[in-house]
């Protein structure tokens, strides 16, 4: 069941549908890692007009996919998830190797931005809606909202299929 998390980088409103948990988990590497593009609208079904009408006008940018990861599976999975929306994406980053963050720490994580390409591109006035499958620690969009504020966007809003709960450490 979705849970509508809003939460916030910076200034910058996002919104994860669902907490990452182990169903959500199980669909998106169904969808990514074993190529069942057709559970790609579960996800967002039941709130595809809300989407519309909530980021009518937005430009799509997807978080960065490997290219020959893409190639084998003959699809970028955010690209599908998301398509059903309608928009227009912009492919501005490129993951240039296939640096996994999965298994990887915080600090190691915190280094995303060695291993994409961003592309210069003016968007002046656009509406940009940052698109991923899971924020675990938001260093992926933290480096691409970096780098989309250099191309002057009107407004830069974020959506995610899941987002990881923090977990909180007692002193």
């Amino acid at each position: 069941m979705p849970t509508f998390t809003k939460f916030y980088i910076e200034s910058f409103e996002g919104v994860a549908l669902y907490d990452y948990d182990e169903t959500i988990r199980d669909l998106i590497y169904k969808v990514k890692g074993c190529g069942d593009i057709e559970l790609r609208e579960t996800f967002l079904e039941r709130y595809i007009n809300i989407f519309k009408i909530k980021y009518k006008d937005y430009y799509l940018v997807p978080a960065p996919s490997y290219y020959e990861d893409d190639n084998k599976r003959g699809f970028n999975h955010v690209i599908e998830i998301y398509r059903c929306l309608g928009l227009e994406p912009l492919y501005i980053f490129e993951k240039i190797d296939d640096y996994k963050q999965a298994g990887s720490n915080v600090q190691n994580r915190q280094n995303i931005g060695e291993h994409i390409k961003t592309k210069n591109i003016n968007l002046y006035g656009k509406k940009i809606l940052i698109v991923d499958d899971v924020y675990t620690t938001g260093s992926t969009i933290r480096f691409m909202i970096k780098q989309l504020r250099k191309m002057n966007p009107k407004t830069i809003k974020i959506l995610v299929v899941a987002k990881t709960k923090r977990k909180v450490v007692a002193n």
